[in-house]
């Protein structure tokens, strides 16, 4: 097992160990879930925005996400349905643009989907893992951040 893949696994194991430490006022309520569109992206060459190397459980997200984990949940008619995933937000992205505003990754273009927070974009070995998540997700999701150092 991979250093990362531990320290994901190990993440997860504290979360759900570290509930019976964590206030009944987080834990006892629904988690404050929002909808997001997701994409998923591979390259032969994966390094990501701030020289990070890229694999499965990284995600490209808003700038102001680096760092953070997202959780995924599946949308199911519009309601937060069964765990997708965890993933870090160790890269950024532009997305589609939205018409709107200014980019900060791309000079002279609208604001991107991704740079927004309206989109997240999940990192996949190959092509056929980025097929696999966006018929899992059928490119829509509801997801939860969390601070997460470590």
């Amino acid at each position: 097992m991979s250093k990362h893949w531990a320290l994901l696994v190990g993440i997860l194991m504290g979360m759900i160990i570290g509930r019976l430490t964590i206030p009944a006022e987080v834990w006892g309520a629904e988690p404050d879930l929002k909808p997001i569109n997701v994409t998923a992206y591979y390259s032969e060459n994966p390094t990501g925005c701030r020289g990070d190397r890229m694999r499965e459980g990284i995600a490209a997200g808003k700038q102001e996400w680096y760092g953070k984990a997202i959780v995924l949940y599946k949308n199911e008619n519009g309601k937060p349905g069964e765990l997708i995933g965890v993933y870090e937000i160790l890269d950024t992205g532009y997305g589609k643009s939205t018409g709107q505003g200014e980019s900060r990754i791309k000079k002279g273009k609208p604001l991107g989907t991704i740079e927004t927070g309206q989109t997240v974009d999940i990192y996949r070995d190959n092509y056929d893992r980025c097929v696999e998540i966006m018929k899992l997700t059928e490119g829509r999701a509801f997801y939860q951040l969390i601070d997460a150092e470590g």
